[in-house]
């Protein structure tokens, strides 16, 4: 969050100078705070009851997290409730189908996060589409489909 803020903060505001971001999750640090501090259109929303409260209010998702391997479950609950994400690049793994189907963006540079972004903000009206992605390579459903298909390789 603190790279983030540091790095990426002025590009969003650049490239959309009305936007709003929310910050929430368990116990923010005081180096958060003071990070955010410097823009008014930063929302900490600390130790929500329920996070999907916070992140349904959203239009859109931001995963900044840089370190680390796996899927990002936060990105998968903003997409189950139709969200499109832009993502670090580290985040975005296991999510290259919704990735193919446009409503997952990803980034690893500054060039490469106002490109994103900039595509991002062009989907309107999209939530029930990015449901139906989701649930296309998510739901029981597509589970059972990989299976067949790992079974099929296996028994080859």
């Amino acid at each position: 969050i603190l790279v983030f803020l540091k790095e990426y903060m002025p590009l969003l505001n650049e490239v959309c100078p009305s936007a709003e971001l929310i910050i929430t999750g368990r116990n923010p640090s005081q180096r958060i705070y003071d990070a955010a501090a410097p823009y008014s259109n930063i929302k900490i929303v600390p130790n929500p009851k329920d996070i999907m409260d916070v992140i349904t209010k959203g239009n859109y998702y931001i995963c900044p997290i840089h370190t680390g391997s796996g899927l990002k479950l936060r990105s998968m609950d903003a997409l189950r409730i139709g969200l499109p994400v832009l993502a670090h690049q580290v985040s975005t793994h296991g999510y290259e189908g919704i990735q193919r189907d446009g409503y997952l963006f990803s980034y690893s540079s500054k060039d490469d996060f106002k490109t994103a972004l900039k595509k991002l903000i062009q989907l309107h009206d999209c939530r029930q589409q990015v449901i139906d992605s989701y649930y296309s390579h998510f739901s029981f459903e597509a589970g059972k489909e990989r299976m067949k298909v790992i079974t099929a390789k296996i028994a080859k």
